[in-house]
């Protein structure tokens, strides 16, 4: 997750979610999900925002926080 989170830091959201498409479902977490959230709201996204929350609330190992759902929600 810190390689996923360094593509983020330098704006590359694409290669971002391919990476955290592609690890482990044990590897994922929420923090993780927000960051993506957050960046996708950021570069107005939006749609891509909602695609990943929908997909985090159907996950097993990730359960939306009050940060996930503050993002959404605006």
């Amino acid at each position: 997750t810190r390689l996923i989170t360094a593509y983020l830091n330098f704006g590359d959201i694409k290669t971002a979610r391919l990476l955290f498409d592609n690890i482990n479902n044990e590897d994922k977490n929420v923090v993780v999900c927000n960051f993506m959230i957050k960046r996708y709201i950021e570069n107005k996204e939006n749609s891509e925002a909602i695609k990943l929350f929908n997909e985090i609330k159907k996950h097993e190992n990730i359960k939306p926080n009050e940060i996930t759902y503050s993002l959404i929600l605006k």
